[in-house]
């Protein structure tokens, strides 16, 4: 499955929405995404840098419901 993810060049992490509300930041809380598979909302700080891209992952939309739903925080946030 593809999700568009947002890159945050200050830290590096790679963050993205599971579900709509499922607001996310990256570690150094510069970058955030929103919105799942409903929307896709981006939010930084002024200044901040980062890059729109697209990860594949071997989950369902199931299962990452199911991860926010239980707030196993199991997917989200991909530290490179």
């Amino acid at each position: 499955m593809k999700v568009k993810a947002v890159k945050c060049h200050n830290c590096e992490d790679v963050i993205f929405s599971r579900t709509s509300h499922d607001f996310r930041e990256c570690s150094c809380r510069l970058v955030h995404v929103d919105g799942g598979f409903e929307y896709f909302k981006v939010g930084h700080v002024p200044g901040s840098k980062y890059e729109i891209v697209e990860l594949n992952l071997s989950v369902s939309m199931d299962d990452l419901y199911e991860d926010w739903d239980e707030m196993t925080d199991k997917y989200g946030v991909v530290n490179i």
